[in-house]
């Protein structure tokens, strides 16, 4: 079965749509450098969108974690909690974007921001319970 799920995701991405998700990605990804946070923010939330339909190998383009990596230390406390929020979700649907991005949830736990703390507990109880359920992450 899992066989099976690698090989369809290599074939979507494949197709034309994937990389025109790709593209989009880098081009939300270098909107993370913005100076405002509200845009940060926002960037960090489209581009989950945009895992979530075009698929979560978005997330591990090298030049896309990056971005996202960078953004779990940004100054603004929302846009932690938006890294947080966007990576749990997708890390709970794919095991190799936990494996890219598990070191900075955890870094989270020591957050100046009680809000971006709660996410990140939700996300890694939500993990840590996907793990135990047969067939968890594909």
């Amino acid at each position: 079965r899992a066989a099976l799920r690698r090989v369809r995701l290599r074939l979507a991405a494949r197709s034309p749509v994937a990389r025109g998700a790709n593209a989009l990605a880098r081009q939300l990804a270098g909107l993370l450098g913005h100076p405002l946070p509200k845009v940060r923010e926002k960037a960090l939330k489209a581009l989950g969108a945009a895992a979530e339909r075009a698929g979560d190998a978005l997330l591990c383009d090298d030049h896309v974690q990056e971005a996202v990596a960078a953004r779990f230390r940004d100054e603004a406390a929302t846009v932690r909690q938006a890294a947080v929020d966007v990576v749990g979700a997708r890390c709970l649907a794919s095991r190799d974007a936990f494996d890219r991005y598990h070191a900075d949830v955890l870094a989270r736990l020591r957050d100046a921001g009680l809000a971006v703390r709660k996410t990140a507990v939700r996300t890694l109880r939500a993990s840590l319970r996907a793990d135990r359920e047969p067939d968890a992450h594909g």
